[in-house]
């Protein structure tokens, strides 16, 4: 698990999604990177809840399965240079702005 000071959002969320369903999370070893946290799972030091992004980096004897919860929900945010006027990132705003739900 990523340390709260780390990422205060993601290790809400995580926490969060575990009290939901009736356990508390017991943080063992805490990396400050998930490619670390990955690495402490495949090292069996335990299991550990990560964003469906992290998937992506293959570790051996790493297993990804999808929580399907509508409680487990993270706000993302999208980066650019201000004084940016390539039509690239132009597009992928808007693109991504297409995707977004609406903050209440």
């Amino acid at each position: 698990m990523l340390p709260r000071e780390a990422s205060p959002t993601l290790h809400d969320v995580i926490v969060g999604a575990c009290r939901d369903t009736g356990f508390e999370p017991v943080a063992g070893q805490q990396a400050p990177q998930l490619s670390s946290v990955v690495n402490l799972v495949a090292a069996e030091f335990g299991v550990s809840l990560v964003p469906a992004s992290v998937c992506q980096i293959r570790v051996e004897g790493v297993a990804y399965h999808d929580v399907a919860s509508e409680s487990i929900q993270i706000r993302l945010a999208f980066a650019s240079r201000v004084d940016n006027t390539q039509a690239k990132i132009d597009n992928f705003r808007d693109m991504a702005h297409s995707f977004a739900t609406p903050v209440e």
